[in-house]
């Protein structure tokens, strides 16, 4: 679980980055989160992995939420800024 944590945590922080795809990157965040923290439950020697699968899905998920509002906000602000560039003639 703790390669698999790992695995999806990097690239959940790929999918981030990406726009419109990067409520991908969040989901797969928690994902990588919650199997970090049951392999962290698990006495073996992987709690070095399971702690950087950990780290790496935290900041997937942080990153991707802070992209996704950004784009979100971009995006609406553009399109009211266009919809003043119409003409109406009645």
């Amino acid at each position: 679980m703790a390669i698999a944590s790992l695995a999806i945590g990097i690239t959940s922080i790929v999918f981030s980055c990406i726009p419109y795809v990067n409520i991908l990157g969040v989901l797969g965040g928690v994902a990588g989160i919650i199997l970090a923290v049951l392999s962290r439950k698990i006495p073996t020697t992987n709690s070095g992995i399971a702690t950087a699968g950990l780290v790496c899905s935290i900041v997937a998920v942080a990153l991707g939420t802070i992209l996704f509002f950004a784009c979100t906000v971009t995006m609406c602000v553009s399109e009211v800024g266009s919809l003043s560039n119409y003409r109406y003639y009645w």
